[in-house]
């Protein structure tokens, strides 16, 4: 026996079936509550090496589970669903190696609803003006993208109405508008709060601010003191794109 000459030989082995792939059925960001499909193709009998993991944007890891794609032989479907907003990305491998297309990030958003929006504070309870009165504070974190209105009726030239959306809580990431009327007349306040054109949970707020202990008392009582009902009314609104 003699050796061949260039002995070994070095090869390389190249599979005649077509690379796997993933194929996504977003066109935009998805949403929480949302099924998410992805299409992975080119599997075949390779399912028990196909391994997937999705994170959000804490690295917690999201449900997911394979099915055959019933449509197209070879292929699978993985479904995703997400739990919370954020920034998520899926990474998708066969045999230890990302296949084509893998990781893939993607966008999850709440899809608009006015009735996740959430309105508290002083300015939205009947109660004695003071320097805080006028205050309402204002999440939209789990209503999905939008247009907050606010409308307000009141004594005429008896407030002035002020936005602030610069604040952010880090810690439960969403930014919390704070609006302030600043009344500084007694009388009744109506106060309709929108998003995109739908009023939120409560909203038209009614309530009367009042100028020292005794009207308060008074209402309580349920009297109204007579003064409330003089006086012409002055409209505001105003909108904001969040």
């Amino acid at each position: 026996e003699k050796k061949v000459s260039g002995c070994p030989f070095k090869i390389m082995a190249i599979s005649s079936l077509p690379e796997a792939c993933l194929r996504s059925t977003l066109i935009s960001d998805g949403y929480v509550g949302q099924t998410i499909k992805i299409f992975i193709d080119n599997i075949h009998d390779n399912i028990k090496s196909l391994k997937c993991i999705c994170y959000d944007d804490c690295r917690k890891i999201i449900k997911t589970h394979f099915e055959s794609n019933l449509i197209e032989e070879g292929s699978y479907i993985l479904y995703i669903s997400p739990e919370y907003s954020g920034m998520h990305q899926v990474e998708i491998t066969l045999n230890g190696y990302h296949i084509l297309g893998s990781p893939l990030n993607f966008k999850i958003t709440y899809p608009t609803n006015a009735q996740n929006v959430k309105a508290f504070g002083p300015g939205l309870v009947t109660g004695i003006i003071d320097d805080d009165k006028g205050i309402i504070y204002i999440q939209t974190d789990k209503a999905g993208p939008g247009l907050l209105q606010i409308a307000i009726q009141g004594p005429k030239n008896g407030f002035k109405l002020e936005m602030n959306n610069d604040e952010e809580n880090d810690d439960d990431d969403y930014s919390t508008m704070t609006i302030n009327y600043q009344p500084y007349m007694p009388g009744l306040y109506i106060i309709n709060i929108l998003w995109s054109g739908e009023h939120i949970f409560g909203s038209p707020f009614q309530l009367y601010n009042c100028i020292n202990k005794k009207e308060l008392r008074q209402l309580t009582d349920g009297q109204i003191p007579s003064n409330y009902f003089s006086g012409a009314i002055s409209n505001f609104q105003d909108s904001f794109t969040i």
